[in-house]
């Protein structure tokens, strides 16, 4: 990802000759501790007064190491690098096949997959189908680490998604960071760390501990709605089947005062609990 600057990014900047020069090649820059990667850029640029720059990813200030640095023609290079990229990445969007890792909880015969490879068996992964809705090239992280972006149906095994991106780049790749923002039906999660709950429970107890949770019916959010009559109820608090005209499909089950009663499964006709909650 090329990120340009001009010359003229900083009040007060002097040239260091008689001005900016066509000047194009790659350095491979060592980034000091300290500095931003686009302060890194702007000294560079300075030096070599060159016309056009840009890095390929960015560095954290307390980073040091290698910066790729590209001037004039070779930022076209390093974009051409992104595109064959994106359209690596574009081969891995959709429904695809994966072979999970052979370090993962599936089971073969009983026995988690893990558990076997740790005991230096010959393991093989079944191979399955998974769906990719979104795969996103968000930045590059220095010259060999990449920030992506998943999303994915159930069942998705990340490490494998970013392994078979690097054996399709021809040299190799694996996770350093992982993290989940969100979830169906959690879409914008208020999360709590321990940390955070810990001083929620020292602050104001059990409390406020009941404050940070949200009610049961807000992990069935894609659930409809079917309102159980008075007639139901003891029907339902025993597991018996209700009668009702909703579609088929599978329901949550409320009374009238909105408390949650079952997860059921209509026909049609009548309704079976699948699931009673005692609330």
């Amino acid at each position: 990802m090329i990120q340009p600057v001009s010359n003229a990014s900083k009040p007060g900047f002097r040239p260091a000759g008689p001005g900016p020069r066509p000047v194009s090649g790659i350095l491979l820059l060592d980034k000091p501790a300290g500095i931003t990667s686009n302060r890194a850029l702007q000294i560079v640029k300075r030096l070599y007064r060159a016309e056009k720059a840009g890095h390929t990813g960015s560095l954290d200030p307390l980073a040091t190491g290698l910066l790729p640095i590209c001037f004039g023609e070779a930022t076209k290079v390093a974009a051409f690098d992104d595109d064959m990229l994106r359209a690596r990445i574009a081969k891995l969007t959709g429904r695809i096949t994966q072979i999970p890792p052979v370090y993962s909880a599936l089971k073969q015969q009983g026995v988690a997959l893990y558990k076997r490879a740790r005991r230096g068996e010959e393991v093989t992964a079944p191979p399955r189908e998974v769906d990719i809705h979104r795969f996103d090239l968000v930045e590059r992280l220095g010259a060999d680490c990449l920030r992506l972006y998943v999303e994915c149906g159930s069942g998705t095994y990340i490490r494998a998604l970013v392994r078979d991106l690097g054996e399709a780049l021809g040299c190799g790749a694996h996770l350093t960071a992982l993290r989940r923002q969100w979830v169906e039906p959690f879409r914008r999660p208020r999360m709590f760390t321990p940390e955070q709950l810990e001083a929620i429970q020292a602050e104001r107890g059990t409390a406020g501990l009941d404050e940070c949770l949200l009610p049961l019916e807000s992990g069935l959010a894609d659930w409809p709605v079917l309102a159980a009559g008075a007639a139901d109820l003891d029907a339902l608090a025993h597991g018996r089947r209700i009668a009702t005209t909703a579609l088929p499909g599978r329901y949550r089950v409320h009374a009238a005062d909105g408390r949650l009663l079952a997860l059921a499964e209509a026909d049609g006709r009548e309704a079976r609990v699948l699931r009673g909650f005692s609330m």
